[in-house]
């Protein structure tokens, strides 16, 4: 599920709201003793538990369940993802073991290294239940493992425990946070601030890395972007303005007769028609 957090103005202040009625529902615990003892059956059935936990440490972590995730079909599914990532992955991995062997022995070592680094294309023998359930549909693929992070995730996730939040912002890649660690921030009254600095960041970075690109060699496209850097940059500061409580009169946009934004009287864009989104928060 996406967690949407921008509104027609461009502002993320639903964020905060949602994120503590996710909190809430997931105080929805097992309360009696049968109930604890079901689900620590049901967790050892689907070995969601880590092998070196005692009975005790078990029911521990039931007790704090969160049964409004709780769903066996999406474990099994999960699971299913999990046990063909990995066996695609032994693939890849074998086949590229073949591959260096041949580098190593001289034979077509030019066209191989491409396919060892995962440039080119190569047929691999993948059983027909795995590209299934990884939708692998061409016979050519590239040599690349599958990440196990949100699959994992997901797992977490679905068996009710503890699980992380999956950040996108368009310009870093996305990283992953514990639940416990944003909802501590949101509790603080932080979270939209702390986000938007973390978004700040990443844009500065992509502005840097394309400055040094482009400036001299193609000035025109450089200025181009440096325009649309410089809007994201403001849309950014007036949301933090908001989110700090610091008085902010200025408009963000007109609007005519029929509702549509007014771009050319519209002091900020929305940020929408720049990048999309402001920032993409996910659960699993």
């Amino acid at each position: 599920m996406k967690i949407r957090k921008t509104d027609k103005l461009g502002t993320i202040h639903e964020l905060a709201v949602q994120l503590a009625n996710i909190a809430e529902l997931d105080k929805i615990n097992p309360v009696s003793t049968k109930e604890k003892n079901s689900y620590v059956k049901l967790l050892e059935k689907y070995k969601v538990f880590k092998s070196n936990l005692t009975l005790k440490e078990k029911k521990d972590i039931v007790a704090k369940l969160k049964l409004m995730n709780f769903n066996e079909n999406e474990i099994e599914e999960q699971q299913n993802i999990l046990r063909a990532i990995n066996s695609y992955n032994r693939i890849v991995d074998k086949k590229k073991r073949e591959i260096e062997i041949e580098i190593r022995s001289g034979k077509n070592v030019k066209k191989n290294d491409l396919i060892y680094k995962g440039i080119d294309k190569v047929e691999l023998n993948i059983p027909r239940n795995i590209r299934g359930t990884l939708k692998i549909y061409e016979k050519a693929v590239k040599l690349k493992k599958y990440s196990t992070v949100s699959t994992k995730n997901r797992i977490n996730y679905y068996s009710g425990l503890n699980y992380r939040f999956m950040i996108k912002d368009g310009f870093s890649r996305p990283y992953y946070m514990d639940y416990d660690k944003i909802q501590k921030i949101r509790r603080e009254g932080n979270i939209v601030t702390f986000l938007l600095n973390n978004y700040e960041e990443s844009v500065k970075v992509a502005y840097e890395k394309d400055r040094l690109l482009l400036e001299k060699s193609d000035r025109k496209r450089w200025l181009a972007k440096q325009r649309v850097y410089n809007k994201i940059l403001k849309v950014i500061e007036h949301n933090r303005n908001i989110s700090e409580n610091k008085k902010y009169n200025k408009k963000l946009l007109t609007r005519d007769k029929n509702g549509k934004i007014v771009k050319d009287n519209s002091e900020y864009p929305v940020l929408m028609n720049i990048v999309d989104e402001l920032i993409d928060l996910y659960i699993p």
